[in-house]
């Protein structure tokens, strides 16, 4: 979210939030200014929140609402709720809440048990709001990543629109158009290309399963939505291969003998995924970091490209 803002709004003070160790030294590593707390949303009052900001940014965890293989669908009884439903609890007690709100959460957020008390409590703290179901493919982007957006005004602003929910961002999509999304290797690093811990071993590309991920060539104009199981676990709902050819252009790919090419089939490296996410080219990870732990980070994260054009219509008055 922090990486989202667009540039030229006028922020005099941002406070965060963050209980993940590895999450808080890459936040410092890029954003030294802000006050950050290592502090459970859980923990926090009244105090620390009424009349302290403009805007809130929220993505609280999705694994409630998921819609992957192995997701329970729990909704509201699911424990992980429980800092959401303390947020909307101080929300629902604040003399001076904040004028805007941006929420960011999986598609099947939307229709929950948990929307509904969300919304009820931002009805009665008197704000409106515009609803968006977008994916960066949408915007030019090479990458599905479907995801619910609330843009939450404390104003009549949005009246018309709350119970609606937008698919498209029109201003950017008729730019787009089908021939202006940009190929794969517009977002890749060439010396990622011999890095060989990025590389599939053997072992792993004769599984049959092998066969059925998505695996993209570097012209392609989609990858799959990429999640933090992608250091650990290979599976369609984890994101693509890249069957990185390179200088090779003649190398063709079959399936049926994948296993004979270890040289070209990888990972993409964490730092082709913040390119693909969006992320200014001097964003970094401390030093050190492990790629298993920046793959999740990333996976855990958000398609700035898409955040910033809706928080660009959220701070339009701004």
């Amino acid at each position: 979210m922090r990486a989202s803002l667009p540039p030229n709004l006028p922020i005099r003070k941002i406070i965060a939030y963050e209980i993940n160790g590895v999450a808080i030294d890459v936040y410092k590593t890029n954003f030294q200014e802000t006050e950050l707390h290592l502090k459970l949303i859980e923990q926090l009052t009244q105090s620390d929140l009424d009349g302290r900001a403009d805007i809130w940014t929220l993505s609280p965890p999705c694994q409630p609402f998921t819609g992957t293989f192995r997701a329970k669908h729990k909704d509201i009884s699911d424990p992980r709720c429980a800092g959401f439903n303390h947020v909307i609890e101080l929300l629902l007690s604040l003399k001076n809440p904040p004028k805007w709100i941006f929420l960011e959460n999986v598609k099947r957020f939307h229709g929950s048990q948990m929307e509904g008390l969300w919304t009820a409590a931002l009805k009665e703290q008197g704000y409106t709001w515009k609803n968006y179901l977008l994916s960066p493919h949408q915007m030019g982007i090479p990458n599905t990543r479907m995801r619910f957006y609330m843009l939450c005004e404390r104003s009549d602003r949005f009246s018309g629109f709350r119970h609606k929910v937008c698919e498209h961002f029109p201003i950017i999509e008729d730019e787009v158009g089908e021939e202006g999304i940009k190929p794969i290797h517009h977002f890749l690093i060439k010396e990622e290309s011999q890095n060989l811990n990025l590389y599939l071993s053997e072992n792993i590309l004769k599984k049959d399963w092998m066969k059925d991920l998505s695996i993209v060539d570097r012209n392609a104009k989609i990858t799959y939505c990429f999640t933090s199981a992608y250091s650990r676990q290979l599976h369609q709902a984890t994101g693509s291969i890249l069957f990185d050819n390179g200088d090779e252009p003649e190398v063709e790919l079959d399936r049926n003998q994948l296993e004979s090419y270890g040289k070209y089939l990888r990972r993409f490296s964490p730092k082709e995924l913040l390119n693909l996410f969006g992320f200014e080219a001097d964003f970094k990870f401390p030093e050190n970091l492990i790629y298993r732990l920046q793959w999740k980070l990333v996976g855990n994260s958000l398609s700035v490209f898409v955040v910033r054009k809706l928080m660009s219509e959220l701070f339009i008055e701004v």
